[in-house]
């Protein structure tokens, strides 16, 4: 959008989000405050058909994994819940391709029962009774280096993010690391326990961000353009 058409007391998405430039090589999403983070999309774990030891086995290794990551590391959780068809629902896909290449499938009966589970699928779709939840998880470390033991007091002297003045700045290196670290024993940890995980795409992120993360944002059509 040209600056020039920006109408009076209408604010850019730019001046609302936090977020300064996005390095599509490194997949890294810097921030306003000098932190960086990544993103990136898991799908749930169907638990219907869990056990309680099977339960009790996911958040032992859910908690492992998260007592795995560093200190001063921030992550957020975005669940978003949509329907979704054969093309873009990403479990069926998933699902259907695994059985299509078993090899147990020349059995008659069980290309059968395969056909027939898909079918009854299929009719879900089309009457819009199926949703996919999908949950985008952003891993960030602090830009700012951990204050000496007795430098901060007071009642809330563990507060200590983003306070610049009394803070040494990491180098972009380290902090990229530090990043790149949690988000690698995040991501490996939660692909260990069952689930799937991927990368987001440039224009996956930039929805999410505009749909999600936009504290300003208001109800478009698909007509309209958002700020930019």
């Amino acid at each position: 959008m040209n600056l020039i058409d920006k109408r009076p007391g209408e604010a850019l998405l730019s001046e609302l989000l936090p977020y300064v430039s996005f390095d599509e090589t490194k997949k890294l999403l810097w921030l306003k405050d000098g932190s960086v983070c990544r993103v990136f999309s898991v799908i749930p774990k169907s638990c219907l058909s869990f056990t309680e030891d099977d339960l009790e086995l996911l958040r032992m290794g859910l908690s492992s994994v998260l007592n795995q990551i560093s200190e001063n590391t921030f992550i957020q959780f975005l669940l978003i819940r949509e329907k979704t068809n054969t093309q873009n629902d990403l479990a069926f896909q998933n699902w259907k391709n695994a059985h299509s290449k078993d090899g147990g499938m020349a059995d008659e009966n069980a290309m059968k029962l395969f056909q027939s589970t898909v079918n009854y699928m299929q009719d879900a779709f089309d009457n819009g009774t199926f949703f996919q939840t999908k949950i985008y998880i952003t891993v960030r470390t602090s830009p700012f280096q951990k204050s000496r033991a007795g430098a901060q007091t007071g009642v809330f002297s563990h507060l200590i993010f983003n306070r610049e003045s009394k803070s040494r700045m990491k180098s972009i290196d380290v902090i990229e690391s530090e990043t790149n670290q949690s988000y690698e024993t995040l991501k490996l940890g939660l692909e260990a326990n069952g689930f799937e995980v991927s990368d987001p795409s440039f224009e996956e992120l930039f929805q999410v961000l505009f749909r999600f993360l936009n504290p300003g944002r208001k109800l478009i059509t698909n007509h309209e353009e958002p700020n930019l």
